[in-house]
């Protein structure tokens, strides 16, 4: 499992301030066999060979297989 989380600027000797935590990325990366692998969540995914169509955060899965 893979996590991102950002914030706000804070600092860690203020009791006042509210970090306002976000949580970007939560997915699970796992290899399921030889060659067969899954993605679930939301993951950054790339279409297109520089990104010219999608370049973002994507909310899904994925299966991938590759002949070996």
């Amino acid at each position: 499992v893979t996590a991102r989380i950002s914030s706000d600027n804070f600092g860690f000797d203020s009791k006042d301030q509210d970090p306002k935590l976000n949580l970007d990325r939560l997915y699970v990366d796992h290899q399921l066999s030889d060659g067969l692998h899954l993605t679930a969540g939301r993951y950054g995914e790339t279409f297109g060979a520089t990104g010219y169509w999608y370049d973002d955060a994507f909310d899904g899965v994925r299966l991938q297989y590759k002949a070996t």
